[in-house]
């Protein structure tokens, strides 16, 4: 969008990040859009968490409380929230059950930031059974960006992330199929763009 366009005051982005200047750059990068929230600490974003905010943007290793820990307390108390991680922190194969969104390793860049946030938005319209897809699926990318084909195969730990992701699919075709006979409003054509967003396919 423009520099002029006016900001979306229903939507809410919470930037959490320790280095007080990257978060504040963040928070120009997405001000003119979105109401922006920052906070610097962990355990001052788990003080204001609230089901208001739409958006996080969640640095990982911080004083205190570390973002791994502020996801665990987001999900853990049912916020339904959609997460971004945004860290130096290459993922590893401890990310496969955290539940973020989305993984974005620094450096970044104001486009990244507005494209991830715009995602993450129209990912809040999804059944709660698409979520959880997009959620493993952004797991699988970000080891897929950083792991070679050696070390992924034969790890247990993303064996049973590509199961769950198929079944999941497998549950999401067949609502598709569904609607392919039905007339709801959420159409085949819904499903399949689903699918393409998350880059899995469904045609």
């Amino acid at each position: 969008m423009s520099d002029n366009t006016p900001p979306q005051d229903d939507t809410t982005v919470l930037i959490v990040e320790d280095e007080h200047q990257l978060a504040d750059l963040y928070e120009r990068y997405l001000s003119d859009e979105y109401e922006v929230l920052v906070t610097y600490t962990g355990d001052e974003a788990v003080d204001i968490m609230t089901d208001e905010i739409d958006v996080i943007l969640l640095d990982r290793r911080m004083p205190g409380l570390s973002g791994d820990d502020v996801l665990h307390y987001i999900r853990s108390n049912g916020y339904d929230i959609r997460v971004a991680i945004v860290s130096a922190i290459e993922p590893d194969f401890d990310v496969i059950d955290m539940g973020f969104d989305e993984y974005l390793v620094k450096p970044v860049s104001a486009d990244q930031l507005r494209d991830t946030v715009a995602r993450m938005l129209s990912r809040s319209t999804y059944t709660e059974t698409v979520r959880e897809l997009a959620q493993l699926v952004a797991a699988k990318s970000a080891l897929e960006e950083i792991k070679t084909r050696g070390e992924l195969n034969g790890h247990e730990g993303y064996e049973r992330l590509e199961e769950r992701i198929g079944d999941l699919q497998a549950d999401i075709e067949d609502l598709e199929s569904s609607a392919e006979q039905s007339t709801d409003a959420f159409d085949a054509a819904d499903y399949k763009s689903i699918f393409r967003d998350l880059g899995t396919g469904g045609d």
